[in-house]
């Protein structure tokens, strides 16, 4: 039960490869966490849509300052950094603006940032770390033969054309090779945003990480939303790790690629410990989501009665999870519609227990 799954970018399980497992998870601590008010049990995300703005808008016609629910906001959201600014892309910085700006409106509303575990480039911090420190992420040994550079797609030239000693990048996903997406050319930036993989068998590049991409989320928010690192915006064809990729068409051997795995399980595991030692929370990966099981508005009197009743035992065991939402998935609604809404708010106040969202 203390599972979570990226949303479509690698629904890695406890092994760790296209995500960084769980471990390291626990109830998060401090007085911003440990609350029974509906005001502050809610959990949203925001990606294709958003509560946010209405809530803004209509906070004094419908007396809504007292919220303070847990909001993980996607890059997606926020634009992955770009319009550049001076040419360089500054996704960091425009969720921290983010979160200052909803929280001068819902002051104890607990804000998490979406960060990843391979490289893209959407903020110039990881940017400036792909320039000076190439020895931080996955590259090309050797020049790869024919068939490999058909599979990467690798380009004749430039950034990403799998040369020997070059940084691996992604060439493949259209979030980073259709020019109408977040490298289009309006958007003014100064190089081609592509993500790379860390190589996280370099025993430097996990306390930086930690560091420069992870504890920030504190200093603005209240922590993460640590997506995985496979289909879609990661770099799953420099690592080997999924999606088609390994040993055969990759920069890195089979060897590499398990080692991969457990160096990046072992760096998401310090992060979230770190994270959670200092108030923040890891809002994906030690969350419990809960649709299936719970009371639904069709289930038979007998049937919502017997769910109700075994679902208020397991939460009454803090020790079966760490943070539970409730009717939700990890990036949207389930389970209620807008006719059932007040049902399942009865079912939740009825069956929960302590951090239930």
């Amino acid at each position: 039960h203390y599972g979570g799954g990226g949303r479509g970018e690698g629904r890695g399980g406890g092994g760790g490869c296209t995500g960084g497992g769980n471990l390291g998870c626990s109830p998060p601590v401090g007085p911003k966490w440990d609350r029974w008010d509906m005001a502050g049990s809610t959990y949203a995300y925001c990606y294709a849509g958003c509560h946010m703005p209405w809530f803004i808008n209509n906070r004094v016609r419908y007396n809504l300052s007292a919220y303070a629910g847990v909001v993980g906001v996607d890059h997606y959201w926020t634009g992955q950094g770009v319009p550049c600014t001076d040419g360089q892309p500054h996704e960091f910085a425009m969720q921290d603006a983010l979160a200052d700006s909803w929280k001068e409106h819902f002051p104890e509303m607990r804000f998490l940032s979406y960060r990843i575990p391979s490289a893209v480039p959407y903020d110039a911090v990881i940017r400036a770390k792909i320039v000076s420190d190439p020895d931080f992420f996955v590259r090309w040994k050797d020049e790869p033969d024919a068939q490999t550079k058909q599979a990467q797609q690798c380009p004749a030239s430039g950034p990403g054309n799998c040369s020997r000693g070059a940084v691996c990048y992604n060439n493949i996903s259209p979030c980073f090779n259709d020019v109408h997406r977040i490298n289009a050319p309006n958007h003014s930036c100064s190089f081609k945003i592509q993500a790379a993989a860390y190589n996280w068998l370099n025993p430097a590049v996990g306390p930086w990480y930690i560091d420069a991409v992870v504890l920030p989320s504190l200093v603005h928010g209240d922590g993460i939303w640590l997506d995985g690192n496979g289909y879609d915006n990661g770099a799953w064809m420099c690592s080997g790790i999924c999606c088609g990729f390994d040993a055969t068409n990759s920069p890195q051997t089979a060897a590499q690629i398990a080692a991969f795995c457990a160096a990046q399980t072992a760096v998401a595991t310090s992060a979230r410990e770190q994270l959670i030692a200092r108030g923040g929370f890891d809002g994906l990966n030690c969350v419990t989501f809960m649709v299936g099981s719970l009371p639904q508005a069709e289930d038979a009197p007998a049937a919502c009665a017997q769910k109700l009743q075994a679902t208020a035992v397991w939460a009454a065991n803090h020790s079966n999870y760490h943070a539970v939402v409730a009717y939700g998935y990890d990036t949207g609604a389930g389970g209620y519609n807008s006719s059932t809404a007040a049902a399942a708010v009865a079912a939740f106040l009825l069956m929960r227990g302590q951090h239930w969202l």
